[in-house]
């Protein structure tokens, strides 16, 4: 009987150590796991925080290149108003010199009938 509860005492720490020992491995295994995925997930954000960037990065060269368009479109048409608006200066001008000459004309036949 006292071979027989020493061999149950064996028995029983040998079982204790092996559990000690497995929880001991599974508690590095969830360690490893924890890490593994922090990890995966720093990797994860680190890869959106770029693509974001970049995406960031387009979007602001799109606007950039529509802003210029932009702009040209508005120069072109500014710069196509003035044009219009010098010509009719011009002409204008041209019609105001041709209807003093006309006054002049008609002040020195009237002078000369007189």
């Amino acid at each position: 009987q006292a071979r027989h509860a020493a061999a149950l005492a064996a028995v029983q720490a040998e079982q204790e150590g092996v559990r000690r020992k497995l929880e001991s491995e599974f508690a590095t295994a969830i360690e490893r796991v924890k890490e593994e995925a922090r990890e995966a997930s720093a990797k994860a954000l680190s890869e959106a925080e770029a693509a974001h960037a970049a995406a960031m990065e387009e979007q602001a060269q799109r606007l950039m290149t529509e802003k210029e368009n932009a702009c040209g479109e508005t120069t072109a048409h500014c710069d196509a108003v003035m044009s219009a608006l010098s010509d009719d200066v011009e002409r204008l001008r041209r019609l105001i010199s041709d209807r003093e000459s006309a006054l002049k004309g008609a002040q020195v036949l009237q002078f000369v009938r007189t």
